[in-house]
């Protein structure tokens, strides 16, 4: 449910219940899935309780040229749950105005998942990814941060910060940045294995030239062409994304 406190500001609750098994295989699943089910357990009956609160002053869901949008989130298994673990994200999205039509778009987000109780450590399937249009262009969807053991697949991890920038750039179509918006941007995260891991030396960033437009049949339609500033050994790097559907 979401609750209205004033004109910009939502509460957010709810609750889950849900079940959840994992099969494994022993040549075919990752180390770490196959330690995590003999600690755990393979399957799993889950009571959530969700919250959040969520401040939007922005002028418009799509395509805004002004305002904020800020929230934060908490999800929290209950006691007794098949395992016990919390999910914390935040996020802070600024327009900031600069001359004749142009402005800034930065979007910055951190995201947080730990056990409790008698797990020992959260659930596979809970973990962070990044990588893609929606948080590092340049590299592929969910490709940064650890990987497992031994396939060397991308794993996630318990800790993701990501910031985007854009300088959008006024366009001569007669859209007012309502359905078309050209942007130059630079990003920079990653995904960590757990809080103590966080090294600025590790954080991957790009820079490049981004397209928007706003489409009936896909939704919001996003163009990219990314230079990757500082990929290492290993990175997948993909220049050249195209994501649609929502933006917001």
């Amino acid at each position: 449910y979401g609750i209205p406190l004033s004109e910009f500001t939502t509460l957010r609750a709810g609750a889950g219940l849900s079940k959840t098994a994992i099969e494994t295989f022993p040549t075919a699943s990752a180390d770490e899935v196959l330690n995590f089910v003999l600690e755990s357990g393979s399957t799993f009956t889950d009571f959530t309780l969700r919250s959040g609160i969520t401040r939007d002053t922005r002028n418009r869901t799509f395509f805004a040229t002004r305002g904020a949008l800020t929230r934060f989130n908490v999800d929290v298994t209950v006691p007794g749950s098949g395992v016990q673990f919390y999910n914390l994200f935040a996020q802070h999205q600024q327009y900031v105005p600069l001359f004749y039509k142009f402005f800034i778009d930065a979007n910055s987000t951190v995201g947080y998942v730990d056990s409790y109780g008698k797990t020992k450590v959260p659930p596979p399937y809970e973990n962070y990814f990044a990588g893609g249009p929606r948080t590092v262009r340049g590299f592929q969807d969910g490709t940064l941060g650890p990987r497992d053991t031994p396939f060397r697949n991308p794993f996630g991890g318990q800790l993701r910060t990501t910031a985007q920038f854009d300088l959008v750039i006024p366009t001569p179509l007669e859209s007012d940045n309502k359905t078309t918006r050209l942007s130059l941007f630079y990003d920079v995260g990653n995904v960590f294995a757990q809080p103590n891991d966080f090294k600025l030396s590790e954080l991957r960033s790009s820079a490049g030239i981004s397209g928007a437009f706003f489409t009936p049949f896909l939704g919001l339609l996003q163009l990219s062409y990314s230079f990757p500033i500082n990929e290492k050994t290993g990175d997948r790097v993909d220049q050249f994304q195209i994501s649609f559907g929502s933006g917001f």
